[in-house]
């Protein structure tokens, strides 16, 4: 559904798909933070066949009549810096 390209930054799109940190939660409860950095994904649109989900209803939230927001990316090479604990 249309050519792979990055998405435009102030977009919903860009968003969405251009994250900058990662975080972990060990499993003695520390939040962990890292830097990851990547070239833009470039992203496309995609159609979604089929979605079979219940975390909405059972958080009370209404699912929109929209049809879902989907891309898909090729994928890029990432680079994740050192983490940090942000909270414990």
């Amino acid at each position: 559904m249309g050519s792979a390209a990055p998405a435009t930054p102030g977009t919903l799109e860009h968003f969405l798909l251009e994250r900058y940190f990662m975080y972990v939660h060990s499993r003695a409860g520390s939040l962990w933070r890292g830097q990851v950095h990547h070239a833009p994904y470039p992203a496309q649109r995609a159609e979604v066949e089929l979605c079979d989900e219940s975390l909405c209803a059972a958080a009370g939230i209404a699912r929109s009549a929209d049809p879902p927001l989907a891309h898909h990316a090729s994928g890029v090479d990432v680079e994740i810096f050192p983490l940090l604990r942000v909270a414990r």
